[in-house]
């Protein structure tokens, strides 16, 4: 069995890949902050006001509150809902406190 430490990182690395993927190389070199933003409002507009590394900051974060159950992620699944609405729901909330990880699942 796999100790506690090391699936929060394992979930913590997988989430880390999957908020790169979003990002690309929209920031690459040779590119302004704004025609980054702008064409991360086409890849992912619930991303694009949010500079890679703040949106890591902020997935670290609100991972370690989802991990604890703080609010917003005290909530409790409905039997009928889906977990992907479950995520859309705390995503709707429109909190800062769960913004990138909502979109990052």
């Amino acid at each position: 069995m796999k100790s506690k430490d090391t699936v929060e990182t394992s979930v913590r690395l997988s989430l880390q890949k999957l908020l790169q993927n979003e990002y690309g190389n929209q920031y690459r070199t040779g590119r302004t902050v704004e025609e980054a933003q702008k064409a991360m409002e086409e890849v992912n507009p619930d991303l694009a006001t949010r500079a890679p590394g703040v949106a890591l900051s902020m997935l670290r974060l609100q991972l370690q509150g989802y991990m604890s159950g703080v609010p917003p992620f005290d909530r409790k699944r409905n039997y009928r809902e889906s977990p992907r609405v479950w995520w859309q729901r705390i995503l709707e909330r429109g909190d800062d406190d769960s913004d990138v990880l909502a979109v990052s699942e």
